[in-house]
């Protein structure tokens, strides 16, 4: 209205008969003129977000840092604002764990546990997924440090063999395993058939505190998730595309390419990676470490081994150890500084003890340019005459 009023007034003027201010006129012009500077953001982040509805802004500038776009995260949250991205859906939750019940159950053996390797810490849960033609539920088993699905199954009861199934499957993938397995108090898991499945594997069960979903937090997060990106955006006909869509999301999505802010933007199946390529590095260095050998000083009477205890019998001299050591150092300086060889036959056990203890007084004092000058002539007077 400002541009179509007469131009022979002033802007002044044309601003207060419209009721602008000249200040927000001047404004205006330049943002129309001004060309969009997140239309190219905006064309990058979109196919992102098709692709995984159930990211938030800091995801999808990690995803966006994957492809070489550098972005700030403040300004894709702008964009993602202001095109409407951030809608989350929520949906009221179905109390699913049946612990009343009288089979025995087992203590928390998690709540101070801090996990630092694979296979340290299962976690086990269930869940309900609604069909047309009724309900279906989902048993998963997770490994705590790497969130990577272990084993899951999918079928129309909900009992013990339920649980038990997705058990074999995460042992069959990790033979051998020696972990903590933790799930709720449900009657599928307190069952004497997953019990003794569990004894007969090597697991140590735990179980949450009674009402404290918390107590299995990674197991219920994981099953928000999954409902919040796969289920609640498909519907399925019937069980068999349920179970088809499902394999693909757990196995191809969240297992292989799905990021976790917990392992630095990383997918299960990636992190894994990176940690059995950084424990067999720490096992090559650790074999490739110079073995120290430690030597044995020699004995304080110079090695001699007297052939009797006769006053006519003439001592044994020593051989000087092969090896490098302490006082193998000394004998090289007596060495050079004496004619061979180093020790005459003619000295006794007396002298060279008394030789041996003047090495070690050099060698407690510390080698210094001085010390080999110093020990000759120690050993100086030792010496038969001529």
């Amino acid at each position: 209205m400002v541009e179509s009023a007469p131009a022979e007034l002033p802007v002044s003027r044309r601003c207060e008969l419209v009721g602008v201010s000249r200040s927000g006129l001047y404004k205006a012009r330049r943002a129309a003129t001004r060309p969009d500077g997140d239309a190219e953001l905006r064309a990058q982040v979109e196919p992102i977000v098709g692709q995984w509805p159930g990211y938030g802004y800091r995801r999808v500038t990690r995803e966006l840092a994957r492809h070489g776009v550098v972005a700030n995260h403040k300004r894709v949250l702008r964009v993602m604002r202001a095109e409407g991205w951030l809608c989350r859906l929520r949906c009221r939750s179905v109390r699913t764990t049946q612990s009343d019940h009288g089979l025995g159950v087992c203590p928390n053996r998690i709540q101070d546990l801090v996990v630092t390797q694979l296979d340290q810490l299962w976690v086990a849960d269930l869940t309900y997924i609604r069909l047309p033609e009724g309900f279906v539920y989902l048993a998963t088993v997770l490994d705590a440090y790497s969130r990577r699905v272990l084993g899951w199954k999918l079928a129309r009861y909900l009992d013990a063999r339920l649980a038990t199934a997705a058990l074999d499957q995460a042992l069959a993938r990790r033979p051998g395993a020696r972990a903590i397995h933790h799930s709720d108090q449900g009657v599928q898991y307190a069952s004497s058939e997953y019990v003794a499945r569990l004894d007969g594997a090597g697991l140590v069960q735990s179980m949450s505190r009674r009402g404290c979903p918390r107590d299995n937090a990674q197991a219920e997060s994981f099953f928000a998730t999954l409902k919040l990106e796969e289920v609640r955006l498909n519907d399925y006909r019937n069980f068999a595309e349920a179970e088809a869509r499902l394999a693909t999301f757990i196995e191809d999505v969240c297992n292989g390419k799905r990021m976790h802010s917990a392992l630095g933007y990383r997918s299960p199946v990636a992190f894994e990676a990176a940690e059995r390529r950084s424990k067999d590095e720490r096992s090559d260095a650790a074999s490739n470490l110079p073995v120290r050998k430690v030597l044995a000083l020699p004995p304080a009477n110079g090695g001699y081994t007297p052939a009797s205890r006769g006053p006519t019998q003439t001592p044994v001299p020593p051989s000087i150890p092969p090896t490098p050591c302490l006082l193998t150092g000394v004998q090289s300086t007596l060495l050079r500084h004496q004619p061979a060889p180093y020790l005459p036959q003619s000295h006794t056990n007396s002298e060279l003890s008394h030789a041996y203890g003047l090495a070690g007084v050099v060698l407690a004092a510390g080698f210094t340019r001085r010390a080999p000058r110093a020990l000759a002539r120690m050993w100086a007077p030792m010496q038969p005459a001529s």
